[in-house]
């Protein structure tokens, strides 16, 4: 018969053998000791520290900070971020071996694949104590492959965490969790360090947590020091500068080179030579290496596949425009037309150009600066700038010379007259005004590099802006440059303008005008007189085109020494200038003022006052009495006084018109430097001959570095201030 009771014990026992099956005893795992733990971890993800080089130059200051996080956490995640190629994994991998000296844990990831990297960390985590449980689940989804691996760090102390060439910020991401949020891979902690390096300088996608450490490009000392380490026998500190200053101080670019020359068979044998023939050899010196990353010519193009698997596909057409203007220079970012640049992100267009030039910055390949202005009017700030050799890599892929990058998606012609629509389209301002100055000068190395860049001469608004810039020069000082560039244009527009074309004839009236500043009068001459019989044959001879020409041509005639021709040929103007556009007229006052040095020089002070104040009350009321031409006619008011013998007079004029200059047009310019000579005799006239000595020998001092010993005035100064000491030692060796 059944028992009831029999059976209800037989149940029990079977439900207490099932629930036994399946109970699942979790017993609080041991904490082990730090020492077992740094034991277990000591062989997993060991960084490459065969890749370091003995000596890193030019990082002290990060260095020293980053190993001071290591003792001390500040909760903080470490972002070393800049340009391919400038030395991030080489900062990283010598934090790592002073981490490894002081005895401590360090873990190296590979962050440029998101599937290896979880790999990668699981395997850590296994390594570090997490169950085989644990890392299956997280393999399976079930679990966060973050969670797993952070309860293992926690335990820990001390330790540091690289991951290295985490471009891609998206491979960082885990279980939705993106590397911005704080809460995935990339967490504070206070038991240890997390570094990364990566071409991604966007703050947004990093996070509040993470700290932001930009790499700039080396100095050109340290740069040097990099050179003289691998290729010691190849020169001298001072051509290793340069070498590296060619280089744009690029870590990677310097460990190629220095490489190079270490080779008993490159056919180079000294810094100095190569840099003779870097164009040449640029891409048998720079090309070389086993991964792309290593290969200078070509580690630039996976920040631009990376930015294209972004959906911004336009930025590699942005940067071959941006590559045509002068390497290294900062191009001001308000010029950068997104009318005229929407052409390139084809159908992006407006919003394209945004975000083509914001991806471009946030890998490195363009950086933002800010630019200097002046008191008068502030410069375009900030400005963008592009390493000189990712200038020159992408130019050579759109111009298809053989570098290993793919060609531009731009030919050479179609990226040059972008930028100089660019240029065109830039309002600087007008040159005879100090205050703008300095815009002008942010822009005068990029009209240098594009004014031949291609075998046309630009646009009708790019030519005028390079003359407006030929002008600029001449007024602010820079002669020999104004010269330079007029020379070029004149020499390159030539080919593609008929040679009686206005924008020619003006280029040689900018170059002649030059010429006369630098002493090259015979050849300011001979141009004028060609533009003027030009002129003549289809303008009449009162027209204002006409007068300019004999105006200048007075000039460089006066500083040939014919004074009495220059005089004569200034009246003539005179006459036929205040009947054609009248005696407050800018162009008229500037004849008269020309003629009131001509007077001057030939010791016609009484007429020379009188012509001068005349016209220093006129520009004052017209110009201003802060404008360059109303502070060079104040200037020729006390040299006539100087020379009728009125110094009390003189002296204070001069003082006035020298401070005037200094804060207008600045101390290194030309005519502040005449000025204080002047002043200088003066002093020395009215009988304090040491501070005359001292004053003339500062302007001496700045004359030969800025006009060189060859220049007149510098010439003429030197000799007055030996004559002046000499004076003076006899005079201390009669009294003695």
């Amino acid at each position: 018969m059944d028992d009831p009771l029999h059976r209800q014990d037989l149940k029990a026992a079977r439900d207490g053998f099932v629930a036994g099956r399946d109970l699942h005893v979790h017993l609080a795992p041991e904490r082990p000791t730090d020492a077992s733990l740094k034991a277990e971890a000591a062989s997993l993800l060991n960084p490459p520290l065969g890749r370091l080089p003995p000596q890193v130059h030019g990082r002290d200051a990060l260095l020293q900070r980053l190993q001071h996080e290591l003792d001390e956490p500040s909760a903080r995640v470490h972002l070393l971020c800049g340009l391919g190629g400038v030395g991030k994994s080489t900062v990283a991998l010598h934090v790592a071996a002073h981490a490894r000296r002081q005895g401590r844990s360090v873990w190296w990831v590979y962050a440029s694949n998101a599937s290896t990297l979880v790999d990668s960390m699981l395997a850590l985590a296994a390594g570090l104590g997490a169950g085989a449980g644990e890392v299956e689940a997280a393999r399976a989804g079930r679990l966060d492959p973050s969670d797993v691996l952070w309860r293992q760090l926690e335990m820990r102390s001390g330790w540091l965490l690289v991951f290295d060439n985490a471009d891609d910020v998206a491979a960082l991401s885990v279980s939705g969790r993106l590397a911005g949020d704080g809460n995935g891979w990339l967490r504070i902690s206070q038991s240890g360090t997390i570094l990364i390096t990566s071409r991604d300088g966007h703050a947004h996608h990093w996070g509040a947590h993470t700290l932001m450490h930009p790499l700039p490009w080396l100095s050109d000392e340290a740069g040097a020091r990099i050179l003289l380490d691998l290729a010691p026998r190849c020169g001298s500190s001072e051509d290793a500068q340069r070498l590296s200053s060619r280089v744009g101080g690029l870590p990677l670019a310097l460990h190629h080179i220095g490489y190079y020359l270490s080779s008993p068979f490159a056919p180079e044998e000294s810094f100095a030579e190569l840099s003779d023939v870097f164009n040449e050899r640029f891409s048998g010196v720079l090309a070389t290496g086993v991964h792309r990353r290593e290969l200078v010519t070509q580690t630039w193009g996976l920040s631009l596949q990376q930015l294209a698997r972004q959906s911004i596909p336009q930025a590699r057409s942005l940067l071959e425009v941006l590559a045509r203007f002068a390497p290294g220079v900062p191009l001001p970012v308000r010029l950068l037309s997104q009318t005229v640049l929407a052409g390139v992100c084809k159908d992006e267009q407006y919003d394209g150009v945004r975000q083509g030039l914001e991806a471009l910055h946030h890998v490195g390949l363009v950086e933002v600066r800010d630019t200097p202005g002046s008191t008068q009017q502030p410069a375009w700030s900030p400005g963008v700038v592009l390493h000189p050799l990712v200038a020159e890599v992408f130019r050579r892929c759109t111009d298809d010379i053989g570098t290993g990058c793919p060609t531009g998606d731009l030919t050479t012609s179609a990226a040059v007259k972008y930028a100089q629509e660019i240029l065109g389209a830039a309002d600087c301002g007008d040159p005879e005004d100090a205050g703008a100055w300095s815009r002008f000068g942010q822009l005068t190395s990029h009209f240098e590099e594009l004014v031949t860049a291609v075998s046309s001469c630009g646009s009708e608004k790019f030519r005028t802006q390079a003359l407006k810039q030929c002008r600029y020069l001449y007024l602010a000082g820079y002669y020999a440059r104004a010269r330079d560039l007029a020379d070029r244009i004149i020499t390159h527009w030539r080919y593609c303008l008929p040679e009686d074309h206005l924008d020619l004839q003006v280029a040689q009236n900018r170059l002649g005008a030059a010429l006369t500043m630098l002493d090259e009068n015979v050849r300011a001459k001979e141009i004028f007189e060609g533009i003027l019989r030009n002129r003549v044959r289809t303008l009449e001879e009162g027209h204002r085109d006409v007068l300019t020409i004999k105006n200048n041509l007075a000039v460089a005639i006066k500083n040939l020494g014919e004074y009495v021709t220059a005089r004569d040929l200034l009246r003539e103007v005179t006459q036929q200038s205040v009947h054609t556009m009248g005696p407050a007229d800018p162009f008229f006052l500037r004849v008269q003022d020309n003629l009131a040095k001509v007077l001057i020089l030939m010791g016609e002070f009484e007429e020379a006052y009188t012509l001068s104040k005349d016209v220093l009350s006129r520009r004052q009321v017209l110009l201003g009495p802060q404008h360059p031409d109303t502070l060079g006619t104040a200037h020729r008011l006390g040299q006539a006084l100087y020379g009728l013998e009125r110094y009390k007079e003189a002296h204070a004029n001069l003082l006035r018109s020298l401070r005037d200059c200094e804060r207008v047009i600045g101390s290194q310019h030309p005519e502040t430097m005449t000025v204080a000579s002047d002043l200088a005799r003066v002093i020395w006239d009215i009988g304090d001959h040491a501070s005359a000595v001292s004053l003339l020998a500062q302007v001496t001092d700045r004359r030969h570095r800025l006009l060189g010993a060859k220049h007149p005035d510098y010439i003429q100064g030197k000799s007055l201030l030996t004559c002046w000491m000499n004076s003076v030692e006899r005079n201390t060796d009669a009294t003695a």
